[in-house]
């Protein structure tokens, strides 16, 4: 079974058009939003209507969750103040301005997908199995990994909340993160103008890295005159 697997499109209408006009080139079973549909960027009304419109199937991320969900957002999500409020006034602005069919309809996203493909247990979430909250990091040491597979009960456990495509091998298991639509980073933290996602072919199992281009500049432009900036620009 091939996979497409897109998390952090966060209200990027550019990155989020130019991936689903790449996942019209390829050839999928399925393909899964792992959350974060909207988020920071300037574009959350257009992003959640064309995902509604295209029937995209999506799992919770930390915004819809605190947006439109029923999560409390965990003391420990935010070490730093400044962080904690400049997600809290993204979630107010969501609250205020994205219409009411769209937020019930994200609010009503399952915080993980479980699936079974060629023989393996594939659990898809956007922090951890446990929470959209948490973040499990790239560099994490195999010890952890194990803990969230085990807890998943996955042998392939896809995460988002990753700026960029990465895997890592537990024995015969495997972690995948599948990079960030709207925010991609590369290694030294460096926004780039490419969409990062991945199709995970269960067979091997195997993930295949894709990384789409689109205007980043008109990007950041919306960004500066919509309501929250984002200062990570």
């Amino acid at each position: 079974m091939r996979l497409a697997l897109l998390a952090g499109v966060h209200a990027n209408l550019p990155a989020f058009e130019a991936v689903l006009a790449a996942l019209r080139r390829e050839t999928l079973d399925e393909t899964f939003d792992l959350g974060n549909l909207v988020g920071f960027g300037p574009h959350p009304t257009e992003c959640a209507g064309l995902s509604g419109k295209r029937r995209l199937e999506g799992l919770l991320g930390s915004f819809e969750a605190a947006a439109f969900g029923e999560a409390r957002v965990p003391r420990d999500a935010f070490p730093l103040a400044a962080d904690r409020a400049a997600f809290e006034a993204v979630v107010e602005r969501l609250r205020a301005t994205l219409p009411a069919a769209d937020q019930r309809r994200l609010g009503a996203r399952p915080p993980t997908r479980r699936l079974v493909a060629d023989g393996r247990r594939v659990v898809l979430a956007h922090g951890s199995s446990a929470s959209p909250f948490e973040r499990v990091p790239l560099d994490s040491d195999d010890t952890l990994l194990a803990r969230h597979l085990d807890a998943a009960r996955a042998d392939v456990l896809v995460l988002g909340h990753a700026p960029r495509v990465a895997t890592r091998r537990v024995g015969e298991r495997l972690v995948v993160w599948c990079g960030s639509v709207g925010r991609a980073r590369d290694p030294r933290g460096r926004r780039v103008a490419e969409a990062a996602w991945c199709i995970l072919d269960t067979a091997g199992p195997s993930v295949e890295p894709r990384a789409t281009a689109f205007d980043l500049a008109s990007v950041e432009r919306d960004t500066l005159k919509s309501a929250t900036p984002d200062s990570s620009l």
